[in-house]
């Protein structure tokens, strides 16, 4: 999980890309515009992800998960 970018599109906070591992590389699998950096907003994020991958019949269980420091999402994902 990666949200560091120094620009973002008008009225969004975070630029914010999930990359999964597959194939022995790390491949871009969500890219997401966030308004803010609020703990509420990252479960947000994480809730419709679980949801998008129920529809599809797969469920987003990530086995690890690599992050710069972030405050408010770690208790989200921890």
């Amino acid at each position: 999980m990666d949200g560091t970018f120094d620009t973002t599109p008008p009225n969004f906070k975070q630029v914010y890309l999930i990359h999964a591992q597959k194939f022995g590389q790390g491949l871009p699998v969500a890219f997401c515009l966030l308004p803010n950096k609020r703990g509420k907003t990252y479960t947000e994020l994480i809730e419709q992800l679980k949801e998008k991958a129920n529809t599809m019949g797969k469920q987003f269980k990530p086995k690890r998960i690599i992050t710069d420091y972030e405050p408010t999402l770690l208790p989200v994902v921890g």
